[in-house]
């Protein structure tokens, strides 16, 4: 009985460890793709075509450097946060539109863009250029603006009545949700107490526990990215007929730490077995 029970709380661990570690990552991972596929590209070459008629002597290496830095920027990051979760409830819900508010962040983007011309290509932009190109970029943002809504638009209406990907996107606000991330810590504490209880000692318990870490580590760092690749992409292919790639950083840093974590714990085990040990001799 008291194995079962260990078993059971073993099982209990893998999942609410696994699933903690697919919701602190599921958005950034899809914010990724949704980035690297539309978001960064059309946003950075709608700017370096401004920038490049503005300032023509910026030679080709340094606006392919700036371009990059733009695609990487924060505020792109944030573009394509709010703008995936528009067009979530976009899908969702047919009363909705598919505007969004990222006025303060294409805003912020212009500037950071001058401000990269001027450190890391070591490019003084006279001063009355400046205000004229940052006028004409706060411009341009409405035309990214109406862009990225059209580019969305296309490929939402031929899908937005599929049950499958209004299923899925359901899913995805469940996992990534608050209440779940709280279900899934709560069912990893307790499940280490319960470990902790029923093993015969600490050190035991701390060896189960490491363990554990360090296979769902695995998990999150090696074999659902590479699952995730495959099925993600496969599916995306089927849906929209495009091949994209779906970064997982998040997902591999998580499981880093989760398995970096577990051989710590595996290795005090060790340690705080081999004192027992002496003190007994």
């Amino acid at each position: 009985m008291k194995k079962l029970g260990i078993l059971v709380l073993d099982l209990c661990m893998v999942l609410s460890m696994f699933f903690i570690g697919i919701s602190f990552s599921i958005k950034d991972t899809i914010v990724e793709t949704i980035k690297a596929q539309t978001t960064a590209d059309v946003i950075s070459e709608k700017m370096i075509d401004t920038i490049s008629s503005y300032l023509p002597d910026i030679s080709y290496e340094h606006l392919w450097k700036l371009q990059n830095k733009i695609a990487d920027s924060s505020s792109i990051q944030s573009i394509t946060s709010k703008y995936m979760d528009s067009l979530c409830n976009f899908m969702l819900n047919s009363n909705s539109n598919n505007e969004f508010d990222v006025q303060d962040d294409l805003q912020d983007l212009v500037k950071e863009s001058l401000d990269t011309i001027e450190k890391n290509i070591n490019y003084k932009i006279p001063n009355f250029t400046r205000v004229k190109l940052e006028r004409v970029l706060v411009g341009k943002t409405n035309q990214i603006y109406k862009m990225l809504q059209n580019y969305a638009y296309s490929y939402i209406e031929d899908i937005k009545s599929v049950d499958e990907v209004n299923t899925l996107i359901r899913i995805y606000q469940g996992i990534h949700s608050t209440s779940f991330k709280v279900i899934c810590g709560i069912m990893s504490l307790v499940s280490m107490i319960g470990i902790l209880v029923l093993k015969k000692s600490v050190g035991q318990g701390l060896k189960n526990i490491g363990c554990i870490m360090t296979v769902v580590g695995l998990c999150l760092f090696f074999i659902t990215p590479i699952l995730l690749q495959q099925v993600g992409a496969y599916f995306i292919n089927n849906m929209f007929g495009i091949s994209i790639f779906i970064p997982c950083s998040k997902m591999k840093t998580i499981g880093y730490i989760f398995g970096g974590i577990g051989v710590v714990l595996v290795c005090i085990s060790f340690i705080s077995k081999k004192i027992t040990q002496n003190l007994y001799k």
